[in-house]
């Protein structure tokens, strides 16, 4: 008949069962430290998630989380790391690391033309860094960018408005310049010398301007022909003024 087990030997077991389970534990936390470390994020949060309240293994989630966040960051994850930071709440200075996360972000956006994002970002960013000047910023991009769409489908007239409105904003007041001399050009390509002429006369020492007056041969038959026409003894034509005893008409002067 077999000896029943003796206290002694009952309360050995639970001993040993225990270290067991610790030694596994501490195997597993040492692997999900070496996982964060390798930057393997989500099988670390998972080991750690398995270890429920082992050690410090609550805090060592936040903790990759938290690293997970700043990786996702670098690498121009924004969205990821902001909602990870947003998750994390108050854990070290995630507050702020997802602020300034939205801020590059909203650069980034600007950068990339979309402005509208950009404004909606730096508005929720409220009282954060520049904000205020940022939304400024960008929206003096915005119609910077619309501007010189308008230049290059050659609506000239309507983009040197657009830069004029910008005040000085960036190089919109050599875009205007530019603008008046594309202007002149497709005048000049379209035989209208007389009106391309007096659009160079008041650009003239911007690109080559001069040598174009001086060498175009249409122009320079064009203002031979007015120096011609423009002679003492001569009857021009210039203006109109009413002549008519209703006054109700435009006639074109003639001046000696």
């Amino acid at each position: 008949m077999p000896k029943p087990p003796t206290m002694r030997s009952r309360r050995l077991a639970p001993i040993k069962d225990s270290a067991e389970h610790a030694a596994a534990y501490e195997t597993k936390y040492a692997e999900a430290t070496s996982k964060r470390e390798s930057g393997d994020f989500d099988v670390a949060i998972a080991l750690f998630t398995e270890l429920g309240t082992f050690s410090d293994s609550v805090i060592q989630i936040k903790k990759t989380k938290y690293a997970k966040a700043v990786a996702k960051r670098e690498s121009g994850d924004f969205d990821a790391a902001i909602a990870l930071f947003t998750e994390l709440g108050t854990y070290l200075d995630s507050v702020e690391r997802m602020k300034e996360t939205k801020y590059a972000k909203a650069v980034t956006k600007r950068e990339s033309g979309d402005f509208d994002a950009a404004i909606a970002l730096f508005t929720e960013l409220g009282t954060y860094s520049d904000s205020a000047a940022q939304i400024k910023e960008t929206q003096n991009a915005k119609a910077y960018a619309t501007a010189v769409s308008l230049m290059n489908d050659e609506k000239y007239e309507a983009a040197i408005n657009a830069f004029r409105a910008l005040n000085g904003y960036s190089d919109s007041t050599e875009q205007i310049t530019e603008c008046t001399y594309r202007t002149a050009e497709k005048l000049r390509e379209s035989g209208k010398y007389a009106e391309a002429y007096a659009i160079y006369l008041t650009i003239r020492e911007y690109k080559d301007v001069e040598k174009i007056i001086a060498n175009d041969a249409g122009i320079t038959a064009m203002v031979a022909a007015r120096i011609a026409e423009y002679q003492p003894g001569n009857y021009v034509t210039f203006g109109t003024y009413p002549q008519t005893k209703s006054g109700a008409d435009q006639t074109p002067i003639e001046w000696l």
